[in-house]
C-alpha cells in the first residue's frame, strides 16, 4: 500500500503534511476512483 500511496503523492494527488496524508487534487481523485469503479461520470 505505501508503494500505491507513494505514486499517488509523486503524481501530486496526496501532500505529506508532517504525520498526516493530505488530499491535495480531490477532483483529480474522485476522477480517478469513478474509473476504477467504472461509473459513468
Amino acid at each position: 500500500m505505501t508503494r500505491e500511496l507513494n505514486v499517488l503523492v509523486r503524481g501530486g494527488v496526496l501532500r505529506k503534511d508532517d504525520k498526516a496524508l493530505l488530499v491535495a487534487d480531490v477532483a483529480r481523485l474522485e476522477r480517478m476512483v469513478s474509473q476504477v469503479r467504472g461509473d459513468a461520470g
